[in-house]
């Protein structure tokens, strides 16, 4: 299962992307991708908390199913959130405000992410605000995090857009020992550095 959702442009924006249609890589996306990403860097439990609005807009468990991941509890209203496992790894889905959208623990260092979707394939100025509207939102919730001794990482959409903002907010960004990474189109979590 892809974790890009391809959707019919509104009529304000036929033509303003790359394709037959736009492809979106929502907020749960980009959290599933990077707690993939934590868990090849030796994470051995990772939990995730979305909205309830994440969560209708990509179906979690199914990508996780199709990842290996078995589900082993469930709970809440709508049965999507619970604990799923696979080969020693523990990913928990639990809808809570408040506590970074993916956290985990590796090698004794706390690590707390936020994380934005959006279109990866647009041309639209609309489209593209959103993009960077969404990365200066990552960052800012990171700055206002309660959280210390922490590493606290923001995690967006990879296009055109996010990497040229990435990589003029990265050395800002590192005074406040915040990490920015972006998520392919693949699922694979590239770290902006230098």
């Amino acid at each position: 299962m892809d974790l890009i959702s391809r959707r019919n442009p509104p009529l304000n924006r036929v033509g303003s992307h790359d394709g037959d249609s736009e492809l979106h890589l929502s907020e749960a996306g980009v959290m599933l991708a990077v707690a993939d990403w934590l868990f090849s860097l030796g994470a051995v439990e990772v939990r995730v908390h979305p909205d309830g609005l994440h969560m209708k807009h990509f179906d979690m468990p199914a990508w996780l199913d199709a990842q290996g991941f078995e589900r082993v509890s469930t709970t809440g209203k709508r049965g999507i959130s619970g604990t799923f496992e696979r080969n020693g790894q523990r990913l928990t889905i639990h809808s809570q405000p408040g506590l970074g959208d993916v956290v985990t623990t590796i090698d004794g260092v706390d690590i707390e992410i936020e994380a934005k979707g959006g279109c990866i394939n647009t041309r639209h100025p609309g489209q593209l605000s959103k993009l960077r509207k969404g990365l200066h939102e990552a960052v800012g919730q990171l700055m206002s995090s309660p959280r210390k001794d922490c590493r606290l990482i923001a995690a967006v959409p990879r296009h055109s857009e996010t990497e040229r903002l990435a990589e003029r907010l990265n050395a800002r960004c590192a005074l406040a020992s915040i990490e920015i990474v972006l998520v392919d189109r693949d699922g694979n979590v590239g770290l902006i550095t230098g």
